[in-house]
């Protein structure tokens, strides 16, 4: 899924302009540009340098693929974990969460999951640390 509606009209609203701005600016429609932020259209891929230039990003960060590259990291950080859960391999589960943690230190499925195998396993401080998390 491209982010790329929802970016342009917070980087647009940030940056303190109108969706004519915008348009002036690249030289195309205002109707365009709204189009593009209801995500009814999407611009010429030749725009893309363009607009990134224009709200100082790079184009990576304006479709989203930030935001896409972060979810499929946490999704093998979730399979990887399950995988050692399933084999009862709690420690090496929790040592997974752990290191996906640096990276998301405030996502919740990661707390939570990282607690759930804190709390299998036979370490009462891990068990003490679980019952902190939550």
């Amino acid at each position: 899924m491209l982010y790329l509606a929802e970016n342009l009209k917070a980087l647009r609203k940030g940056a303190g302009l109108t969706q004519d701005d915008v348009a002036q600016m690249l030289g195309v429609s205002p109707q365009s540009v709204s189009n593009w932020e209801r995500a009814d259209t999407y611009p010429d891929i030749t725009l893309l340098p363009a607009l990134a230039n224009l709200f100082q990003t790079s184009i990576d960060a304006l479709v989203g693929m930030d935001k896409i590259n972060d979810a499929q990291a946490r999704a093998a950080v979730f399979q990887a974990e399950r995988a050692y859960l399933q084999a009862g391999d709690y420690k090496k589960a929790a040592r997974v969460l752990e290191a996906a943690r640096k990276t998301f230190p405030n996502d919740e499925g990661l707390m939570s999951e990282l607690a759930l195998a804190w709390a299998l396993g036979d370490d009462a401080d891990k068990l003490k640390q679980s019952s902190a998390l939550c």
